[in-house]
């Protein structure tokens, strides 16, 4: 049923939607919808521009399951909701994708970050990553309507429709479990992300610039694994004296990050390999950072009041 109000907009006349068995109900039944940075900047781009009510209404959608299915494929988004009417809402999101040579620009400014892999490995998105693609020249996230279009088979004239708002707020719990899903709606799935940073970060080490072998020589000292075993001692054996060399030990910025880095061994088709090389490599973390504090606190010790000379003098023969 339709009624007109004073201002002569066509308004529907709320009524209940048709339950749904087994719909997508959202993991949040109250407050915000999400819980990292990149899917609350997702949705802030988004529902800026949507009609108070609809979002409401869409809130209770998501929330009470009536969406029926969500699938995102590179650049484009389908869902099903089930409102008023027997046969379920369809609705279309389309998202631009970005070109090869777009693509090409954001993954170098991408490669030039050492941790950028490892952190979206780890199911996290670098807080900077905007930064990298505005240096592309590029949104990473929705910025103007020309980036998405929307639409709905509901009779509603307003778009988003509370059944967008409702596929909108679901795909942003979504996107908080899942990072990999905004790059997949530019047009990059995971593997290929993965696969492109890590070609795009060796050709950015055999660079040759100024920036890349400073970059070089630090990942060296640290152990890390972009040069080769040739490449690493070859730089240790420039390095000069051994007793000049300051060993420091930190934990590692992203947990298990090598291993999620190089991914599953192809060698190897026993599934816990990792699972068992991630526990053997937090034991050796733990270790040498227990060394490495011991080794601290005894040269702070001996610190005070000897001098070099002195505590030399007191070292053990052999």
């Amino acid at each position: 049923m339709t009624k007109k109000n004073d201002n002569q907009d066509w308004w529907y006349e709320p009524g209940e939607p048709y339950p749904v068995q087994d719909g997508i109900k959202a993991q949040s039944q109250k407050g915000s919808f999400t819980k990292n940075w990149w899917a609350e900047r997702w949705l802030q781009s988004l529902l800026q521009l949507m009609d108070r009510n609809r979002l409401s209404r869409g809130k209770q959608y998501a929330r009470a399951g009536q969406v029926i299915s969500i699938e995102v494929q590179p650049g484009l988004v389908l869902a099903q909701v089930q409102g008023t009417r027997p046969r379920p809402y369809r609705q279309r999101i389309e998202i631009r994708e970005f070109t090869i040579q777009e693509w090409e620009r954001a993954l170098s400014q991408l490669a030039s970050q050492a941790l950028f892999s490892a952190q979206l490995l780890n199911g996290e998105m670098p807080q900077n990553i905007e930064e990298a693609f505005e240096s592309a020249d590029l949104d990473l996230f929705p910025a103007t309507a020309g980036d998405l279009h929307m639409s709905c088979t509901c009779p509603d004239w307003m778009c988003p429709c509370k059944h967008l708002a409702a596929v909108l707020l679901l795909l942003g719990e979504s996107l908080d479990n899942d990072p990999f899903l905004l790059f997949v709606m530019r047009g990059r799935n995971r593997e290929q992300m993965m696969s492109a940073l890590r070609n795009k970060r060796a050709a950015y080490l055999d660079g040759g610039t100024d920036a890349a072998n400073r970059e070089k020589m630090l990942i060296a000292q640290s152990g890390a694994v972009d040069l080769s075993i040739d490449e690493r001692a070859n730089l240790f054996w420039k390095m000069g004296d051994a007793a000049a060399v300051q060993v420091r030990v930190a934990a590692p910025e992203v947990d298990m990050g090598v291993l999620k880095l190089l991914g599953d061994p192809s060698f190897s088709q026993d599934k816990a390999l990792v699972d068992k090389l991630a526990s053997v490599y937090s034991q050796v973390t733990r270790r040498a950072l227990e060394v490495a504090y011991t080794a601290h606190e005894q040269a702070d010790a001996g610190d005070d009041g000897a001098d070099a000379e002195t505590r030399s003098d007191n070292l053990p023969e052999g």
